[in-house]
């Protein structure tokens, strides 16, 4: 008659098998669960403002939601400061004045906020507030005046002193301490022709900068008519950016349009996907996100299914890289947990990415496409990290497969 102990532990095991499957759903791919409802947003400073070293700046915000126990305040990445008292609300609203440091250089400075849950956890983050920073103009050295004694009596045994040579400031200087090779082109841009490389641990002089500080043109034997330029992530700079003149280019020159061909037949042609623009999320720390739309099921994405369609959209947002590639694929190993035959390229709408790397827009983009072939594909971004280093993220799409029985 006494079953209360038997229900309790039934009851138990339900639980425990409800949190088990709600940490993996929140888990997806491996990545870490953002929170839903969290949200954080900074007020103060406004985008693209000017600072001058040494001088202070109001940062303004706040971060909402139930699963937020702290927030972090960052600039360049550093914490600066630390809240983790909310507000009657359960906010966390800041309002905290920052010095820029006087031996800043000038150029881009970050401003975001952090929301972490109990276990230290990051459950959202701000967009990032750029800011530019005005280096303080080195004071210049004030001569020291001559003596007014008199000199000795030279004797035939004495020797002229050598003056003391006053010392030159050094010319700013750029160096490649990472890279195998920099390419060197010749204008502030990726637009502009390239017309040489500076290997590994070698440096150059340094003459100008372009308006936002990003850029630097420097004494290369080679240059175009606007000198030579370098891309400032890729290098480390060293001297007085503030005493460099801001240098400004003409847009890169577009080739003049060739003859018009005699017309052809109309053919299908692939949408291109635009190149990538350098973009100042690529200072911030390395983190990637990922989705199909309109369905994004944990591990694949399958297509065609109850009157679904077979059009989908995959969007993305990667911080922290230089670069990233697109590149479709059809394996020939379709795992065995799937009812599927091997993909087909040539049913893959736009083809531009079928089969070969493809360059695409960071942070953020999208790729929308239409598979005809029914298949199993997989679609990889191939990312180069901003120090350098390389990693892909693969997902599986499916079209008109089922998996197997069980599995």
């Amino acid at each position: 008659m006494k079953r209360t102990p038997v229900i309790l532990l039934a009851a138990a095991a339900v639980l425990l098998v409800l949190a088990v499957v709600a940490f993996f759903a929140l888990r997806g791919l491996g990545g870490v669960a953002v929170q839903s409802g969290a949200t954080a947003v900074l007020t103060a400073p406004a985008q693209q403002s000017q600072v001058t070293a040494g001088q202070a700046f109001r940062i303004e915000g706040e971060v909402k939601g139930s699963a937020v126990a702290k927030v972090q305040v960052l600039v360049n990445n550093q914490p600066i400061a630390v809240i983790d008292q909310p507000d009657e609300n359960g906010a966390f609203p800041l309002a905290i004045d920052y010095q820029v440091p006087p031996s800043a250089l000038g150029g881009s400075s970050v401003v975001q906020l952090k929301g972490f849950n109990s276990e230290d956890v990051v459950v959202v983050t701000s967009e990032p507030v750029f800011i530019q920073v005005i280096a303080l103009v080195q004071p210049t050295a004030t001569p020291l005046p001559a003596p007014t004694a008199a000199p000795p009596t030279a004797t035939p045994e004495s020797v002229a002193a050598e003056p003391t040579a006053v010392p030159t400031p050094e010319a700013p200087k750029i160096v490649n301490v990472e890279n195998d090779k920099v390419n060197v082109r010749s204008g502030p841009g990726t637009g502009y022709d390239i017309v040489g490389k500076l290997p590994k641990d070698q440096s150059a002089v340094v003459k100008g900068k372009n308006e936002d500080g990003t850029w630097w043109q420097i004494e290369f034997t080679g240059g175009g008519k606007d000198g030579a330029w370098v891309i400032g992530e890729l290098v480390k700079f060293t001297g007085d950016a503030g005493s460099l003149p801001v240098v400004k280019v003409a847009p890169p020159e577009k080739a003049a349009s060739a003859a018009p061909a005699a017309p052809a037949a109309p053919t299908p042609t692939a949408t291109p996907i635009p190149a990538p623009t350098t973009a100042p999320a690529a200072l911030l720390p390395y983190s990637q996100a990922d989705s199909f739309v309109p369905r994004n099921d944990i591990g694949d994405v399958p297509l065609g299914h109850n009157g679904e369609g077979n059009s989908s959209k995959w969007t993305w947002t990667i911080n922290g890289a230089q670069r990233a590639e697109l590149e479709i694929t059809a394996p020939t190993g379709v795992p065995d947990v799937y009812d599927c035959p091997q993909g087909n390229l040539a049913g893959v709408q736009p083809n531009s990415a079928a089969g070969k790397r493809v360059p695409i827009n960071l942070p953020t983009g999208e790729f929308p496409f239409t598979l005809t072939e029914k298949g199993y594909y997989v679609f990889t971004l191939y990312v180069t990290r901003a120090d350098g280093t390389q990693t892909s993220i693969p997902r599986a799409v499916i079209f008109g497969c089922y998996k197997k029985p069980g599995r």
